[in-house]
């Protein structure tokens, strides 16, 4: 047997192949420097735009 978690249906949403697939594809997009992290306060994303 295999065990399966059980999950909220408010949160169901985030567990589909569709939502999935575009986590992943945000999770490459930062990998590559496509995007930037999220910035801990202003200054550093002042800093960032001013590249």
């Amino acid at each position: 047997f295999i065990p399966k978690k059980l999950i909220s249906k408010d949160q169901a949403w985030f567990w589909t192949q569709e939502w999935q697939a575009k986590e992943r594809e945000a999770d490459e997009a930062i990998a590559s420097g496509e995007i930037s992290e999220p910035f801990e306060n202003a200054e550093e994303l002042i800093r960032h735009l001013r590249k």
